[in-house]
């Protein structure tokens, strides 16, 4: 499903550690740096869309938490949604 990041979400020590997203339906979502990988994840930025994977859903805060590991998308979108530029990364 593609979501669109928002902000940086910056924990004590000053390294980013989530992404803050949001879904086409209007819900917040969060990609946390351990479910994409390490070189995807500095590339993420404001205003950038990308496919990820819900994997847990928190009716009570209203959000969800996503990832974007390739390995975890099917196999023929694994890089479809991926801007050529950044597929080198992969």
């Amino acid at each position: 499903m593609p979501v669109q990041i928002v902000k940086d979400i910056v924990r004590e020590g000053g390294d980013c550690t989530t992404k803050k997203c949001k879904l086409d339906n209007g819900l917040d979502g969060f990609i946390n740096n351990k479910n994409c990988t390490e070189s995807f994840f500095k590339t993420l930025k404001q205003g950038i869309v990308v496919n990820a994977k819900i994997t847990n859903i928190e009716y009570d805060k209203f959000s969800v938490s996503l990832e974007c590991k390739k390995e975890e998308l099917k196999e023929d979108e694994a890089l479809d949604w991926i801007p050529e530029y950044y597929r080198s990364y992969f």
